[in-house]
Order: C-alpha cells, then structure tokens, then sequence
C-alpha cells in the first residue's frame, strides 16, 4: 500500500487506493446506516403525528395492578416525540463521522467506534428487557389443559428464543465492526495521516 499524500493546510488529498478495504466498506456502511436512519427518524415523526398523537388523546387510565414496566408504557408514549428526534440527531452525527471517517479524520474513527459499543448497549439492554417481558407476559397464560390455547412453556421457550437470536442479529456486526475499527490496519491509516 502506497503512503498517503498530505498536503499543507485544509485541502488534503487521500487517493481510495491509500485507505485499506476495512475503511471503506466501514465507512460507506455508516453514510447509509446514517442516511437511513434519517428517514426512519422522519417515518416515526410521521407516525408520531398521524397515529400516537391522537391516540395518547383517547388512551385510558393505566389500571394501579399491572407490573411496573407496563406502567411505563403511558409516560413512552407521552415522550414518543423524543425518540424520533434524538434518532435523528444521532443518525445526522454517524453520516457526518461516517464522511470525516472516509476522509481519515481520526476523531471520525473513535466516534464510530462509541457509536458501535453504545449501539451493542443498547441492543443488549432493550434485548434484556424484551426478554423479561415476554417471560412475565407469558408466564400468564393459561397452561395446556385449562382455558388456554398453548403450552405455556412453547411459547415463553420461543419468545426467548426469538429475542436471543435478534439480540445476536443485531449485536455480532457491531462487534464486527469495532473488531475493524480497533484492527491495526485502521489504526494505522489514521497514524499515517495524523
């Protein structure tokens, strides 16, 4: 691989051939995921105005018996307007990274990286959480041979199933990409540059 050329000043020419395939297939990865996640943001502001605002308009009292998580639902809800907007400044910053990381920007290099670990965070803590309440919810149903319409232990073995495997789906190429994005061949592209 050919060293990279800096010039002096602002302009800085980085020719694709100087930067390893990691850094690119990285960095074109996060402008889409970026770029993507932009929309999604936009859809759930959508969503938030035609569907959730009327409907939190309308939505019951929460009855004092259900467990503490379910009473969570009513304050998420009330604050949906937080998630699309937060998701969107979030997806403004990693296309923004994702741009700098391409041009070898080593700032853009350990903002990725954060964003990767907070990204295995919270997959891991929403998957947790998924867990426990697909335990919890199904757990009430009624067993084979009563009222109910399953075994109780299919379902709750399935829901659990189904979240370690989404967990794994979503966690493993984040880890993937901090493995890259810790390898010496990216480091070094941003030693080289400075």
């Amino acid at each position: 691989m050919r060293e990279v050329e800096r010039t002096e000043g602002p302009e800085t020419i980085i020719h694709p051939w100087d930067k390893p395939l990691a850094v690119t297939i990285i960095g074109w990865l996060f402008v889409g995921v970026g770029a993507l996640s932009i929309l999604g943001g936009l859809m759930m502001l959508w969503m938030w105005q035609t569907v959730l605002a009327p409907l939190w308009k309308e939505m019951p009292t929460i009855p004092p018996d259900l467990p503490a998580w379910a009473k969570l639902a009513p304050l998420y809800f009330r604050y949906f307007i937080v998630v699309p907007l937060a998701v969107m400044a979030v997806s403004v910053f990693v296309l923004i990274a994702a741009v700098e990381f391409l041009k070898l920007r080593a700032w853009a290099r350990t903002a990725l990286e954060a964003v990767s670990w907070l990204h295995v965070a919270y997959v891991i803590g929403s998957g947790i959480l998924w867990l426990v309440i697909w335990v919890t919810l199904s757990s009430q149903i009624p067993s084979a041979g009563e009222e109910g319409m399953t075994n109780r232990g299919v379902f709750m073995i399935y829901g659990v199933v189904m979240g370690m495997v989404v967990i794994l789906f979503w966690a493993v190429p984040a880890g993937v990409i901090i493995y890259f994005l810790r390898s010496k061949t990216v480091r070094g592209a941003f030693v080289r540059t400075g």
